[in-house]
């Protein structure tokens, strides 16, 4: 059984927060369900602002997500590095991993693995 995207994203926060980077989840801000007042324009707005000062991106690309297309895409326009990652197995999309701002991708086969490539992943690339 595969564990939520979400709960790898919460994952890589504690791990983030170990070493002196705080993390920005759009979901904690923008939720459409939390934040129902929020417009999409908002939203695009605040999430690209983020992804414009950030200085790396984390996207879970083990399934579709027009909302991750869009952080990678914008990602790209603001020269800011991404860290793809997805469950060993999934079908990953080559447009995705085309992308210039994608610095470092890789599958994890669960928690413990994700965890560790992620450590090595940000110990490696240059950002």
């Amino acid at each position: 059984k595969t564990q939520k995207p979400l709960l790898f994203h919460e994952q890589a926060a504690k791990l983030l927060n170990q070493v002196n980077i705080s993390a920005y989840f759009p979901w904690h801000f923008t939720d459409p369900l939390k934040n129902p007042a929020i417009s999409p324009q908002e939203v695009y707005k605040k999430n690209s602002d983020i992804i414009k000062k950030s200085n790396f991106v984390l996207a879970h690309l083990g399934e579709p997500s027009l909302g991750v297309g869009i952080e990678i895409e914008l990602a790209n326009l603001h020269k800011t590095p991404v860290i793809g990652f997805a469950p060993k197995g999934a079908r990953v999309s080559r447009m995705a991993l085309g992308n210039p701002s994608m610095k470092s991708f890789f599958f994890y086969k669960n928690m413990k693995d994700f965890i560790m490539k992620l450590s090595e992943t940000l110990e490696t690339i240059n950002i």
